[in-house]
């Protein structure tokens, strides 16, 4: 019998965890690069009318390859600084092997 886990909610799911994958770190670092995203921006990194297109959304997702429609052109330059944007890309990374840990996260400064 395989033991189910909760995920919570679409919006902090990695593409791996919409996906139905295991819960791994590196989905832990996904969700908390959108905490971030939403502490600083005051709104969710991405979120849709309903969990469904969230998820269609998580899984189509690619911040960096259009990162100005991601964290928009005002937002960009007065809520978000050079360092926080390169922070939350790297934690949304679609490669989840590329994805800081958590280590390097908290020595950022």
């Amino acid at each position: 019998m395989m033991k189910q886990t909760y995920r919570g909610s679409n919006c902090l799911s990695s593409t791996r965890g919409v996906k139905g994958g295991i819960p791994s770190f590196a989905a832990d670092i996904w969700a908390l690069g959108c905490v971030v995203f939403q502490c600083l921006a005051e709104r969710s990194p991405i979120l849709e009318d309903n969990d469904e297109l969230t998820a269609q959304r998580i899984v189509s997702f690619h911040l960096t390859s259009h990162p100005n429609d991601f964290f928009g052109e005002e937002e960009s330059s007065s809520t978000f600084n050079h360092d926080e944007k390169s922070l939350i890309q790297s934690m949304l990374n679609r490669d989840s092997n590329s994805r800081p840990s958590i280590s390097n996260i908290a020595s950022c400064k």
